[in-house]
């Protein structure tokens, strides 16, 4: 209950000053608009050095009336001005809203002393909130100098308003933060998941990437919540592994820390979401107690990581905002097969128009394929179900063409409609590198259709391969920090396979804007070299403008280029110019980029990498020196 008790406490004084910051600006503005309608009395009336008194006529009945009385001398009324009812009724509620905004303030600002060590800020504030109230007497008199005193208090009500937002929400937010949000990520859901959660916590919680994190820093938080993704074969992500062996190590208890973990995986993977299991059982060890069970996330579900947050926030009785999903509307604008002789293996071009797009090279593009609705509603007549049939989809009542929206239908057939339902997985983005120049509206994207051993084709490819021009499909631009272009002039070699030669199309073209001269190593594999030269224009242009230096290509199943003797795989390619690859990264500090499939291409290359290096391997490793996006 101690745990809870000063969270509440701090959140009480947290949302005190900032609602007394706020409210002091909002008294500011009300007294400049009272400050302008005294002006203009004063310019209207003609007295020299007038008073004006503000009195309401007694015999109106509903005192809707006000005269507006000048005087130079307090005897002789020079001039006499009765308002309409409308303008008497709003200055009579914009001083009535002042008087008892001043009067709050008064409350608010006794009650912050109670709670603040800054008391000399707070009783002059106290002491300027007073004057400000005995202003406004009744009658009110307002002159020349009554009216530079009421400036006065408005420019301080607003300045005041700002200085004690960002002061008290600085300290009081600052010891506030006991809790702390930890990210393992390793092609940036995770990361993005984790980014979200923080901006919703209402500046609760602080952010972390595990690869930042040691032991001794989770001494100084009493909640730990944990986005954990699951990399490889059931591993933490490679820049999370430091931290997980210093955990292991350890010997200090964390008995002082709550935790619930969000394990992010693939269900098609046989080791699902199996580090996040890994990270909850560590910190239990340590004397760690689980606010929450290891909840899972498949593929990154939003609306399951969303209902688990809100959980955990109403377990520890905060009220943040929930969670948002934020996708933007794309249209395709071209969509072009760039192997057309491989109907098993078809790769397309794919350009996606994004009105406002902002990324940078390396980054990746979630994508949401549902089936059209029409579609949707012709199944449904060949089952003989009806599209207004209610079922219960994501806890509620919802007709079931709705709910078929948000699932992914191949053929899968059911005796019943809400069968159907709870027979079909939930509609996943699928995520794709982006392979156009930075923040270009029209996002290039190279997509494989994927076709099963059964004939069957992948879902989200089907749609996006056979996308016409001016099909839309909701997308949401994914940062991916730990597969960008380094910041410095130096060697960058590029290892691809197959469609994982997009995201060095962007590299290329970002680097084709900087004035760097450092060489660059484009090393591609593909079955045939007749239909799997991807971009062979634009990278021979490349190579012509000098912006590519090397390209050198491995082609496994093409009989003309095996009997040629030239290399099979990309593997070939790296140990007969290993000397080559190490004097570019060891004697002149170069980046290695790896993008491909984890099975195939990740698997070998990473074995030969540390085979060339050996003993360098792992500093490349630790500095960040080499990169990977395997999927």
């Amino acid at each position: 209950m101690g745990i809870f008790q000063k969270s509440n406490n701090t959140q009480f004084a947290s949302g005190l000053f900032y609602t007394l910051s706020r409210l002091l600006i909002i008294t500011g503005l009300l007294g400049a608009a009272l400050w302008l309608f005294f002006v203009g009395l004063l310019l209207e009336l003609p007295a020299s050095n007038a008073k004006v008194i503000i009195h309401s006529i007694a015999e109106h009945p509903h005192m809707a009336l006000i005269g507006i009385f000048s005087s130079a001398d307090y005897r002789l009324t020079q001039a006499l001005m009765v308002l309409s009812s409308l303008e008497s009724q709003l200055l009579v509620g914009l001083l009535n809203v002042w008087r008892y905004s001043i009067f709050s303030l008064v409350l608010m600002t006794i009650s912050a002393l109670l709670l603040s060590r800054q008391r000399l800020l707070l009783l002059t504030l106290l002491l300027c909130l007073a004057s400000g109230a005995l202003d406004l007497q009744s009658p009110v008199v307002i002159s020349v100098q009554s009216l530079c005193w009421l400036g006065l208090h408005v420019i301080f009500f607003v300045g005041y308003g700002y200085a004690v937002h960002g002061l008290f929400s600085r300290s009081l937010l600052g010891r506030a933060k006991m809790s702390l949000i930890a990210y393992a990520s390793q092609s940036g859901t995770a990361k993005g998941l984790a980014k979200k959660i923080a901006q919703s916590s209402a500046g609760y919680c602080d952010i972390k990437a595990f690869g930042e994190l040691t032991p001794n820093c989770l001494q100084q938080y009493q909640q730990l919540f944990v986005v954990a993704a699951t990399y490889g074969d059931g591993q933490a992500p490679e820049k999370s592994q430091g931290f997980i062996q210093a955990l292991a190590q350890c010997d200090q208890g964390l008995h002082n820390l709550n935790f619930a973990v969000l394990a992010l995986g693939d269900s098609a993977y046989p080791k699902f979401c199996a580090f996040g299991h890994q990270i909850a059982t560590m910190l239990s060890n340590k004397g760690a107690q689980a606010l929450h069970p290891v909840q899972e996330i498949d593929r990154g579900h939003f609306p399951s990581a969303s209902q688990w947050w809100g959980r955990v926030c109403d377990g520890l009785g905060w009220h943040v905002e929930t969670l948002n999903s934020h996708w933007a509307m794309a249209s395709v604008t071209e969509n072009r097969c760039l192997n057309p002789l491989q109907p098993h293996r078809m790769a397309h071009s794919l350009k996606l128009r994004v009105i406002g797009a902002s990324y940078q090279a390396g980054d990746l593009l979630e994508v949401l394929t549902p089936i059209k609705r029409q579609d949707i509603a012709q199944k449904l007549k060949t089952l003989g179900f009806k599209s207004s049939t209610k079922v219960q989809f994501a806890g509620q009542t919802t007709p079931l063409i709705d709910a078929l929206a948000h699932l992914e239908w191949h053929e899968q057939t059911a005796n019943e409609p809400q069968a159907l339902v709870d027979l079909l997985p939930v509609l996943a983005p699928r995520v794709y590198s982006i392979a156009s120049k930075p923040n270009d509206p029209e996002i290039e994207l190279l997509v494989r259709r994927l076709v099963k051993d059964d004939g069957s084709h992948g879902f989200s490819s089907s749609r996006l391969c056979t996308g016409q021009t001016g099909d839309n499909f909701k997308v949401s631009i994914r940062s991916h920090d730990s597969f960008r272009l380094p910041s410095d002039n130096v060697p960058i070699i590029l290892i691809c396979a197959g469609t994982g030669i997009a995201p060095y199309m962007s590299f290329l073209a970002q680097r084709q804007q900087m004035a760097f001269d450092a060489p660059i190593w484009l090393i591609f594999g593909e079955q045939y070299q007749d239909s799997g030269c991807y971009f062979k224009e634009r990278l021979g242009t490349y190579v012509r403008d000098g912006r590519l230096t090397d390209l050198s290509y491995a082609f496994s199943r093409d009989k003309a280029w095996l009997d040629a003797l030239n290399p099979r795989y990309v593997n070939d390619v790296l140990f007969a110019q290993r000397d080559k690859l190490k004097n570019l990264v060891i004697q002149h500090n170069g980046h290695i980029f790896v993008c491909g499939s984890k099975l195939g291409l990740g698997q070998s290359v990473k074995i030969a990498l540390g085979d060339i290096f050996s003993e360098h391997y792992q500093f490349l490793v630790e500095n960040s020196r080499l990169h990977f996006d395997l999927y």
